[in-house]
């Protein structure tokens, strides 16, 4: 049964997420999304999108300081500024960088660590004066359909450590003695990549050289 005075919603459909995780000690790290504004009229409602930060200490040590900040307004996004998407919809991609988030909440870069993480809501304000954000979501809206969460919590992460330099030794089995029938272990150093593998028996040892300045290994196992 729809009521007389039932009126409908909005939402802000996630288009695509460009940035979710946000690299310790980085000042190229940030968030960043794609919306589309979507609401009675084809989008035409959508005044203006105001955007909310907060932080989440998740880190906080047994008799240590909790750092956790309360969402503050950072940001208005005018209708002015949207673009018409594929659909027929306003868009707009909003990004912020790891710096801009904690001068905006008073946090230092000593002030964030791996598992932390920053909260950035949205809110859709309409030419009618109405207003849509997390708090009015259900399950149909935050679905894969709209996947309209209003909320997205970029997680803190701590970035790898460059890989030891060195000899690499490999010492390899096979319980049926026969190698391992093309199957292989593959030493991505830098994009140049290595073959380890078994060529015949039940044990064997291979070494990879790492040299000084490397920057990312990545091992894979190819089957055989």
């Amino acid at each position: 049964e729809i009521n007389d005075n039932e009126k409908r919603g909005a939402v802000l459909r996630t288009v695509q997420i460009l940035s979710d995780e946000i690299p310790i000690g980085q000042a190229e790290s940030s968030f960043g999304v794609e919306l589309e504004v979507q609401t009675e009229d084809d989008g035409k409602l959508g005044e203006f999108v105001e955007v909310y930060l907060g932080f989440r200490d998740n880190t906080v040590e047994d008799g240590g300081t909790d750092l956790s900040r309360d969402q503050i307004l950072v940001e208005t996004i005018e209708s002015s500024t949207w673009t018409i998407g594929e659909f027929g919809y306003p868009r707009f991609t909003y990004e912020i960088t790891l710096p801009e988030m904690l001068t905006a909440l008073g946090l230092g870069d000593s002030d964030v660590d791996g598992g932390d993480q920053f909260e950035v809501r949205f809110e859709l304000v309409l030419t009618t004066g109405d207003r849509y954000s997390f708090g009015d979501n259900t399950g149909t809206l935050t679905g894969s359909f709209f996947s309209s969460p209003f909320l997205y919590t970029p997680t803190v992460v701590c970035p790898p450590s460059a890989p030891t330099p060195g000899n690499w030794t490999v010492v390899m089995g096979d319980a049926f003695g026969d190698g391992w029938n093309g199957a292989a272990l593959l030493f991505d150093i830098d994009g140049e990549v290595t073959e380890v593998f078994l060529a015949d028996g039940s044990e064997g040892t291979e070494t990879v050289v790492v040299l000084d300045g490397t920057e990312v290994i990545s091992l894979k196992f190819r089957s055989g």
